[in-house]
């Protein structure tokens, strides 16, 4: 013969929220209840009174968006990432390496040729005069990469950056695989 169950309790009824065994309190949408402090309720005793001005509580407040990875990756810039690329490149004690690529990274972010990159290690940036300024202008390749956000980035860019680039004919496979 079956076995009786208690199915369901009489008096019982859809208060908005239920309790997930080793999770906590949720709503019924799915969002967790949280106390005064903010901290998500995860005693199973916890009063009914309790659960009810949680709820209450949440229902007052309006939704808010996740903030996803992608946004919080969208605001590092590609200049950003060449940098530490180079901090880590110097770090593994290849100075050739680091010196050439350092030049073609500094091409890549601001648009002008490695001629203009200071290259003294530990020294001050030299203040830019309108005549440099001007020297820079007239010798741009490109507009530059740097100021662009990583997942802004796509092969385009990089096919743009190849080609503005005549000079490269044998040099090109080298340059993209490198960098």
């Amino acid at each position: 013969m079956a076995k009786k169950t208690g199915g369901r309790k009489r008096g019982s009824r859809n208060r908005g929220y239920y309790f997930r065994t080793g999770r906590g309190w949720y709503t019924s949408e799915g969002h967790r209840l949280l106390d005064e402090e903010g901290i998500h309720m995860q005693h199973s005793k916890t009063a009914h009174k309790v659960l009810n001005e949680a709820y209450t509580h949440t229902q007052l407040q309006p939704p808010q968006k996740k903030q996803t990875a992608k946004k919080k990756q969208n605001s590092v810039t590609m200049l950003e990432v060449c940098q530490a690329y180079l901090a880590h490149a110097k770090a593994m004690g290849a100075p050739k390496t680091h010196h050439d690529r350092a030049d073609t990274l500094f091409d890549f972010c601001f648009g002008i040729p490695p001629e203009f990159r200071d290259k003294k290690e530990g020294s001050k940036p030299k203040r830019i005069t309108a005549k440099r300024r001007q020297e820079m202008e007239e010798k741009r390749i490109h507009e530059g990469y740097g100021q662009k956000h990583v997942n802004d980035l796509i092969p385009l860019d990089i096919d743009q950056w190849l080609n503005a680039h005549e000079n490269w004919n044998g040099g090109r496979l080298t340059r993209y695989n490198s960098d």
